[in-house]
Parts: structure tokens; C-alpha cells; sequence
């Protein structure tokens, strides 16, 4: 039993089917209900929701980081595309184009 100050009353507190009578009188049915779900049980549904959340994170966590894996590497190839091209005295099409399409599939296999 507890004496608690709301909105400035004194209101005798035996437990949490008075703090239920409370806001249902002051707040509404509604939202006396709610609360009193959260308090039975909801906290485990929220518990529940906040893992399902967590893993699906980590999924794009996961997601992000081969994304950046692959644009690490794109990146790489295309600098040696450009040094190739810059410092080659003679282009050999075959070995600029395969560079070429394997940036190309490297970029089409991770969308």
C-alpha cells in the first residue's frame, strides 16, 4: 500500500489494479486497458519485438558490410583499369574489356 501524489491528489495505491481504476477514470477505458496489457504481459511481446529487431539488423548490418566489400574491390579494379590504360603504350582490347566485365558482373551480382 503506497500513498502517491497524481496531479497534485493524494491517491491510495494497493496495487496495480488501482493504478488501472485511476487512469481508466482519468484517462480513459482505452487506455487503462493498455497499460494493464503492457504491465501483464506486453513487456515479454515488446521483449519479443526488440529480438526480432535486433536480428533483423544484423541482416543489414550484413548486407552493408558485403556492400562495401564489393565497392572496395570495384574500386580497386577500376584503378587498375586506369593505371593500365595511362601507362600502356599499346591497349590490348581483350585484357581492357575482361577487366571491364568483371567490374560489370562484380557490380550486377550484388544488386
Amino acid at each position: 500500500m503506497e500513498v502517491t501524489v497524481i496531479n497534485g491528489n493524494n491517491v491510495l495505491v494497493n496495487g496495480m489494479n488501482d493504478c488501472v481504476d485511476y487512469i481508466a477514470e482519468h484517462m480513459g477505458y482505452d487506455f487503462a486497458q493498455t497499460v494493464f496489457g503492457i504491465y501483464n504481459g506486453g513487456a515479454e511481446d515488446l521483449k519479443q519485438e526488440k529480438e526480432a529487431l535486433r536480428y533483423e539488423m544484423r541482416g543489414y548490418e550484413f548486407s552493408c558490410e558485403e556492400y562495401h566489400r564489393m565497392l572496395r574491390d570495384t574500386v580497386e579494379e577500376l584503378e587498375s583499369v586506369i593505371k593500365y590504360v595511362v601507362e600502356s603504350k599499346r591497349i590490348d582490347r581483350n585484357k581492357l574489356s575482361k577487366s571491364v566485365k568483371s567490374i560489370k558482373d562484380s557490380i550486377w551480382n550484388n544488386i
